[in-house]
Order: structure tokens, then C-alpha cells, then sequence
């Protein structure tokens, strides 16, 4: 894992415990249903808005793919 990739993976961790303690009032606790939760969450954020939730899921996923491409090279 490159150190960016690990930055990245950082600051997710902290989104979602920030997520977890502020918005669930639980403890710092980054789990798969805090994570369902916050995924659910932006699902209904972008139906408000109006943004394409699936396009940007692709969009996340070709990124993350090139990003783990870095750590080969």
C-alpha cells in the first residue's frame, strides 16, 4: 500500500467515525452497519439532489482501481 492509499484510508476511517459518534451518538466505532448506514445516508442525500449515486459508485471504483495500480508500480 502506497502512503497515499493509506492517507486515503485514514481519512475515510475518520469520516466514519466521525459519522458513528456525531450523527449515531456511538463511539468511535468505524463497522460495516456504521458504514451501510452512512452509504444509505448519501444514497438519500443524492436522490435529494439529485445526483447520479450509481455513476459516481463507478466512478469510485475506477478510481480506487487506478489508485491501487499506483502501489504496484
Amino acid at each position: 500500500m502506497t502512503y497515499e492509499n493509506e492517507i486515503r484510508g485514514n481519512r475515510a476511517e475518520d469520516t466514519l467515525g466521525y459519522y458513528a459518534a456525531t450523527i449515531k451518538q456511538e463511539p468511535h466505532e468505524p463497522t460495516r452497519d456504521n458504514l451501510t448506514d452512512l452509504l444509505t445516508d448519501l444514497m438519500h442525500f443524492c436522490e435529494v439532489d439529485r445526483i447520479d449515486f450509481e455513476a459516481c459508485l463507478r466512478m469510485a471504483e475506477i478510481n480506487f482501481g487506478a489508485e491501487l495500480g499506483e502501489s504496484e508500480e
